[in-house]
């Protein structure tokens, strides 16, 4: 489903864009191409809504109204390193070192917990959004780690590499935060007492207990095991492979016979963390090599993974993290929330507006793809699955043609028009084109000449049983039968 905000001059519309294979028509274009390698078309039929519409002079008063801020005259906490116009503060803390609280299974479950276990936890950046929390709404706290104090925008960070936190930096409060109303003051909430909110919500993450509710995600701290990586990622190399001295070194501080055991077995094991197959050997493996490193051994995890892993952290730098760069992607998706927010939840906006649908078709011959895809199978680092039998629309016309088609499906909308086919093609000068098939077209029309081909192919196919013949004629073959009877 696509999300997207039209700005015009004297009206804002929202839309939702939702594509939908008809009927079993997925199934049958992968097993074509499995058993004969034939690339059928890309058929897609396309709902259009336009879910809201405000004047554009109200959105923005809404909006101004609703980002005022919240702030009354209450201390930061100490170091708040940098604020954002719609309220987002970066509040970072030095390392200290934590005695972990985990239990070894799910946050409902009766399993016992790890013993007393410290590990240094580094520099850490929490992003709070102010007019999210005084609603009591946590889900956007973000955390991080870094290997340092900030010292630009441009800094890049790690999402925590702790339990019941997730690979973009959110975390997992679950049922921890229930005392939240019989706990805290909630005019200090209210009131927007940062300092306040924030030493409550952090202590309560670092101190509240974790489990195994989520996997680990933390897999950008795996290094493989190649020797001169020994030598120039050290710490993440030890943290992988953790040498028998390590080991035994750690196993040491359990004093109860059958825990050393299991944690010798977990750290023994040639699985490395993330590539076990249980998740809580994982976890036990990951916290009980961290225990083994210094506070300096423990910062230079991050220095080390961000050498090695250029692509993965760019994503995370502190700006786009803060949608600070208006061109990326992150802003488009942060004013769609804001919009749906301001406009779409609020019932003085919507109460006499009327959603208007339009229902449509969307036809992409991928022919013309046929040999690009043929020569792409005979390479080894291509997932022929993923490839070939892709149902998106996406893979095969690429982000701006996507962009332009649902534009047009916009204007579909805006004019009523409903019940059409759209023809997606590329010209010979290798330009997308969008065309409304004419009206005695139908999609059964459209897939006929397939039709027809596969009928020939599966009878001259000498590798094919009479059984299999009849098997894949019967089932098909004969696509405007049924599969497209109500495509018109």
């Amino acid at each position: 489903m696509s999300q997207i905000i039209s700005v015009e001059q004297e009206h804002i519309n929202f839309y939702d864009i939702s594509y939908d294979t008809p009927g079993n028509y997925f199934n049958i274009r992968k097993n074509i191409f499995k058993n004969i390698s034939y690339l059928l078309p890309i058929i897609k039929s396309v709902r259009t809504l336009n879910a809201s519409k405000i004047s554009t002079t109200d959105y923005y008063s809404q909006r101004t109204q609703l980002s005022k801020s919240q702030v009354k005259n209450h201390l930061y906490p100490i170091a708040v390193r940098y604020i954002t116009k719609d309220n987002q503060f970066v509040i970072e803390r030095p390392p200290f070192e934590l005695e972990i609280d985990f239990r070894l299974g799910s946050a409902g479950s009766h399993a016992k917990k790890i013993s007393s276990t410290k590990i240094w936890i580094p520099w850490t950046v929490m992003i709070v959004k102010l007019n999210s929390l005084t609603a009591a709404d946590f889900s956007s706290v973000k955390l991080f780690f870094n290997d340092g104090p900030i010292n630009s925008l441009e800094d890049a960070l790690l999402p925590p590499w702790l339990p019941n936190s997730y690979s973009a930096g959110n975390i997992c409060f679950s049922n921890s935060l229930s005392d939240f109303n019989n706990v805290l003051d909630i005019d200090q909430i209210l009131d927007g007492d940062l300092a306040y909110i924030y030493n409550y919500i952090f202590n309560n993450y670092m101190m509240g207990g974790w489990n195994t509710d989520l996997h680990p995600h933390f897999n950008y701290l795996y290094v493989d095991q190649i020797s001169s990586y020994e030598s120039k990622y050290p710490n993440l190399y030890r943290y992988n492979y953790p040498s028998k001295d390590q080991i035994k070194t750690i196993v040491s501080n359990y004093s109860d016979e059958n825990e050393a055991k299991y944690i010798k077995k977990c750290l023994s094991s040639k699985q490395t963390v993330f590539r076990s197959r249980n998740v809580v050997n994982a976890y036990v493996r990951h916290l009980t090599t961290l225990s083994s490193l210094s506070l300096e051994e423990t910062l230079s995890l991050i220095t080390e993974t961000k050498s090695s892993k250029h692509n993965y952290i760019t994503k995370f730098k502190l700006s786009n993290i803060l949608n600070y760069d208006a061109t990326n992607r992150y802003s488009e998706n942060n004013f769609i929330t804001k919009f749906n927010t301001t406009v779409i939840s609020n019932p003085i906006f919507n109460a006499q507006y009327d959603y208007k649908v339009t229902d449509n078709f969307v036809y992409f011959e991928t022919e013309t793809y046929t040999e690009t895809i043929r020569r792409a199978l005979n390479n080894p680092e291509i997932n022929r699955d993923y490839y070939s039998f892709s149902d998106s629309l996406f893979q095969y016309i690429g982000p701006k043609n996507v962009a332009a088609l649902e534009q047009y499906l916009i204007t579909l909308n805006k004019n009523n028009i409903f019940g059409k086919i759209v023809i997606c093609s590329f010209a010979e000068d290798g330009s997308f084109q969008i065309t409304l098939a004419p009206e005695n077209v139908t999609v059964s029309s459209l897939v006929e000449e397939h039709r027809q081909r596969l009928q020939s192919l599966i009878q001259a196919a000498t590798d094919f049983s009479p059984q299999m013949k009849a098997y894949l004629a019967d089932n098909y073959s004969d696509l405007s039968k049924e599969e497209f009877k109500n495509a018109q």
